[in-house]
Parts: structure tokens; sequence; C-alpha cells
């Protein structure tokens, strides 16, 4: 078994996915192995994937169902004691060969995690201290910065594909609760090690009530109740995304609140 896999999804993302590679393939080696889940794409990223060097890889290209089905796919094919998801486009900032996983002995490592707009310009956030304790209140799941223990997955079982945009939220929110398995949990939030443009989905204004439905059915299911700050947030950003330029006032008042 190795020690890290690192598991990226892609779909018709060619430049994004080189991106990824270059970010790190210093740090492949018979330890750190790269799996890459392809859902058929027909825009070159595919031949982009077989021009890569074998050693380290790992690879299927199919049709999945969404993008939580596709990293359910990287779990199985996986042979790492701990799982790092970076989709492509998203970039490692650290030589994973710097940083020894093993020897912290926890379920899940978080580290620290840049956002980045479309035009690369960083969007002002941070992490809060602990921030698990807050679960309940907000979806904070910075996946492309957490480490989790192939063991997390055989407990809770894997991530809900039927979730379209919030399937880590619920899977992050059962390991919280999982009163069976008392996960240990360690934060290094000094240390930055992946950034990611925030263009997907999530990050899109427009979709903000659909991911407000899946936010509001994951706290209900887990915790019982739903925060209604979470609610008019996510009703503001649908409003506010057919304001001309409101991704860009959006980052000044992150940047003004320090947030």
């Amino acid at each position: 078994m190795k020690e890290i896999s690192i598991i990226t999804v892609v779909r018709n993302d060619k430049k994004g996915l080189r991106n990824t590679y270059n970010s790190l393939r210093e740090s492949l080696s018979d330890q750190i192995e790269w799996v890459i889940i392809d859902g058929k794409s027909n825009d070159g990223t595919l031949e982009v994937i077989q021009e890569l060097p074998s050693s380290y890889l790992k690879w299927i290209s199919e049709i999945d169902k969404n993008m939580y089905d596709a990293m359910n796919k990287g779990i199985k094919k996986s042979s790492g004691r701990y799982l790092l998801f970076l989709n492509a486009g998203d970039i490692l900032k650290k030589n994973l060969s710097d940083i020894n996983i093993e020897s912290q002995s926890s379920d899940l490592i978080f580290y620290n995690i840049e956002k980045l707009d479309a035009n690369y310009n960083k969007i002002y956030w941070r992490l809060p201290r602990n921030f698990l304790n807050q679960i309940s209140e907000k979806p904070i799941v910075p996946h492309q910065s957490t480490f989790i223990k192939r063991d997390v997955f055989d407990k809770v079982g894997l991530y809900n594909d039927e979730f379209v945009y919030l399937g880590d939220y619920d899977f992050f929110c059962r390991v919280v609760c999982n009163e069976k398995n008392k996960f240990k949990y360690k934060y290094f939030l000094g240390c930055t090690i992946a950034s990611f443009v925030c263009n997907g989905i999530t990050f899109n204004y427009r979709y903000s009530l659909r991911l407000m439905k899946e936010c509001m059915q994951i706290q209900k299911k887990y915790f019982n109740r739903t925060n209604k700050t979470m609610r008019i947030l996510y009703i503001f950003k649908y409003l506010s995304s057919y304001m001309p330029g409101h991704l860009l006032l959006a980052n000044h008042i992150r940047k003004f609140l320090k947030n």
C-alpha cells in the first residue's frame, strides 16, 4: 500500500489537468501515486492523460453520474493510506515528500488552502481555527487541502452521489457526527498546500438556490435544524448574481472584513 493517493476528477479540461500535473509531478514517487478519473472527455484531455508518464499513474475514462460518483471511483482505484482530492486545475503548492503524513497518526489532516478568482487574484478569506466545530452552521470543506485516511471511508462510507453540489459537505458532516468512531483531527492552517480557482458551479451565484437546498437538507439530516443565516446568504448571492461585477464586489467586501 502506498502512503498517499492524489485523486483528480476531470472532464474536458486539458489545460487544467496539465496545470495540476505540473504542480504535483515532483511529488510523485514509489509512495505517492496519482489517480485520474476522466468523465469521457472529448476535447483532447484523454490524449493528455495518455501522454503522461505512467510510472506512478492510474487512470480510467468513462461516463460518470457526477463529480462525487467520479471521486468514489478514484477511492476504489487508489491504494494510498491517505487520500488527497485535487481536481483538474487545482494546484499543489508543496512537495508532498516534504510532508510526513504518516507520523501525524490522525484520521483527517487539514492544511490551509488558497482561493483565486478567474483572473488568479487572491480571494480574501480564511479557514477558522478548528473549523469542524462550525460545520453544523456552514459548509466549510477544503477537500483540496485535506488528507483523509482510507479507513475513514471504510467506516462511514463513500461520498453520497445523490448530492450534486455538496456531497463533500455531507461526507464531513457524517464524519463529525459518527458516534461509533471518534476520529482524530489535526490542523496545520499555517501551511498552505493547495490553491484553486473559484470557477466551478458552487461558486456561480446563479446556482445559489440549488446549493441552499442541498445545504439545508444536509443540516437537517445531521443536526435536525438549519442555519437561517446561511439561507439568507444564499438568497443574497442569488439576487446579487444579476448585478454586474458582483464577484469583484464580493471580494472587496471580504477584503474589508478580512474574512
